[in-house]
């Protein structure tokens, strides 16, 4: 789960998949509900992730967080 600049959960993730197949299939859930949540699936690229743990990562242009 990434916080925001304040310390507090966002609601967003970076997530590492395994495989391709995998990956597609998280994509093929993009504005879906899981459980109750309705949910938006990305697709990140491995400069994201270092930005991320460099913390400098924004997702809105605006907020910086880190996961």
């Amino acid at each position: 789960m990434c916080l925001s600049s304040e310390g507090r959960r966002n609601g967003e993730a970076l997530v590492r998949f395994e495989d391709f197949e995998q990956r597609e299939l998280a994509l093929k859930r993009h504005r879906h509900f899981l459980h109750n949540r309705y949910i938006e699936v990305y697709r990140a690229t491995a400069d994201d992730f270092l930005q991320v743990a460099a913390g400098s990562f924004s997702s809105s242009g605006s907020e910086s967080f880190n996961c």
